[in-house]
């Protein structure tokens, strides 16, 4: 909007400047000769040609039989106009007349400065006319585009994870049924994320009982391989529905507790868990201090889930 309004205003100024200003002159110009010519042939008196003066402007100086008079002191002579020693001032225009009695009328006007403070005025007009009506259509379209507007900032927060959008419903057209769907689409995603967590949770819990009894049933056998074997099993889908559930609570806004901890320790205590498991963790030219924003049961969980696959074969924990 701000370049169509500095294009239009440029192009008006132009067109004043370049077509309409000259243009208007020049026929002002000739028309004033006309007149003049036509004033000339009633040959007029000083009282007549003081009255034109006040009426348009008309500065006008007669000399012959009659004597010789002029509406203004400043007036050149008629022998000085004719052999051009007249010094006159931007825009006035000096027009000799010789009538029938031998007398001759000088007529002095000043058309191109009214003209020019004319079109100035105009001009003006025009520019501050465009500058209010694009101003307006950009308030106009600004308030027609508020939805718009609206639904970016909707969809930036719906990016960012936050479900709880509802966009207010301000119009009843295209937009305002863009709107609605939109709501909508909100609402939908919400309640299958939603669907999708508790059957997460249900499936989890519901594991937890069968995974019980089997662990009961298996403290119960004998000592051998297969027991070690089904033990193992029990353990590592146990260790799979803690992490299915520790997922979800991550999702919560208070599932991370953040605060300056040192990460040595975590890591020290894991080497020592781990110490006598084959292949064996060592913990080897720590700083004496790693700190860090973190939640510390998270961390400790991260490590020693790390440490406890069944595909580890050496960790070496050591600084840069």
């Amino acid at each position: 909007m701000l370049g169509t309004l500095i294009v239009l205003l440029a192009i008006v100024t132009v067109i004043f400047a370049l077509v309409i200003f000259p243009t208007s002159v020049s026929t002002s110009e000739r028309a004033a000769r006309q007149y003049t010519q036509l004033l000339a042939a009633t040959q007029p008196n000083l009282e007549t040609a003081n009255n034109i003066h006040k009426e348009i402007g008309l500065d006008i100086r007669y000399e012959g039989p009659d004597g010789s008079w002029a509406t203004s002191d400043k007036l050149p002579s008629i022998e000085q106009v004719r052999r051009r020693q007249a010094h006159s001032s931007f825009g006035h225009e000096y027009h000799v007349v010789t009538v029938s009695n031998g007398g001759s009328y000088l007529f002095v006007w000043d058309v191109r400065d009214q003209m020019r403070s004319a079109h100035e005025k105009l001009l003006w007009m025009l520019l501050f006319m465009i500058g209010g009506v694009v101003f307006t259509a950009y308030w106009f379209q600004k308030r027609l585009l508020h939805p718009v507007q609206s639904l970016g900032e909707g969809v930036a927060r719906m990016s960012a994870g936050h479900l709880d959008v509802v966009l207010p419903l301000v119009t009843h057209d295209e937009l305002g049924t863009l709107t609605t769907a939109f709501n909508q689409m909100v609402r939908r995603v919400k309640e299958m994320i939603h669907a999708r967590d508790q059957l997460l949770l249900d499936v989890s819990h519901e594991l937890r009982s069968p995974l019980t009894r089997m662990k009961v049933a298996l403290a119960l056998l004998p000592e051998d391989e297969n027991k070690a074997s089904l033990d193992a099993d029990v353990k590592e889908m146990e260790m799979m529905i803690s992490e299915l559930l520790e997922l979800e609570r991550l999702r919560t806004p208070h599932g991370l507790r953040k605060q300056e901890q040192d990460a040595v320790p975590i890591l020290r205590e894991a080497a020592q868990q781990f110490e006598n498991r084959a292949p064996g963790v060592h913990l080897t030219a720590h700083p004496e201090a790693i700190v860090a924003n973190v939640d510390y049961e998270k961390l400790r969980i991260v490590v020693r889930n790390l440490l406890d696959k069944p595909s580890n074969t050496l960790f070496q924990i050591a600084s840069p």
